[in-house]
């Protein structure tokens, strides 16, 4: 799948990486729409992130594409 990378101060990169799969109690969301929050500028241009690689991307909306065991 596709996702906003960030590997260092002002290097973001629209990388390919794997589709996550939902642990027990945990849902996977295919994304519909997505959109830039304001607490991701300082995480690529400023120090706000505090591990690289940092997969950007909690402004979204979607739908269920899988459920974890006991998720249901």
């Amino acid at each position: 799948m596709k996702a906003g990378v960030v590997y260092a101060k002002g290097d973001i990169r629209y990388d390919e990486i794997a589709k996550p799969v939902p642990k027990p109690g945990q849902v996977l969301i295919k994304v519909k729409y997505t959109g830039i929050c304001g607490s991701d500028v300082p995480r690529v241009n400023g120090d706000a992130c505090h591990y690289f690689p940092n997969v950007l991307g909690h402004e979204f909306s979607g739908t269920v594409e899988e459920i974890g065991e006991g998720g249901g």
